[in-house]
């Protein structure tokens, strides 16, 4: 089991975001509230690979900038950035985080879109792929 922070869980709807565009199944994709840095623990404080996420895309900024950084121990193991778009999907994979503890989401950097409304650095997944040894 993991325990997500600074998370929030959208439940598709007509408009028209990144939200929407990364919804693989129905209903809900994860999302990083108030644009806060998204952490992914384990419930037990053991180790956990993450494979991938099968997509992502940013909310409303277009060429976001997504760093993803792996712990070991308190120590930065792995750190790659993707940049998402909001009407594209993003195939994340990771190859290096095979033995982490802590994973940080950092979204950052893009610039607004101004046909859709809403106004901060959020990016979207679903389908995200974890594994407990």
């Amino acid at each position: 089991m993991a325990n997500f922070t600074y998370e929030y869980i959208y439940v598709a709807s007509a408009n028209a975001s990144g939200y929407d565009t990364v919804i693989v199944r129905m209903p809900n994709v994860l999302l990083n509230e108030f644009t806060h840095s998204l952490i992914l623990t384990s419930t037990n404080s053991s180790v956990f690979a993450l494979p991938s996420v099968a997509v992502a895309a940013a909310s409303w900024y277009h060429n976001l900038q997504l760093s993803i950084v792996g712990y070991y121990a308190g120590t930065v193991i792995v750190s790659v950035t993707f940049t998402l778009q909001v009407f594209a999907l993003s195939h994340l994979v990771f190859n290096e985080f095979t033995i982490v503890d802590v994973v940080k989401f950092i979204s950052y950097g893009g610039l607004r879109d101004p046909s859709i409304n809403g106004s901060d650095k959020h990016f979207a997944m679903d389908n995200m792929c974890l594994n407990f040894p």
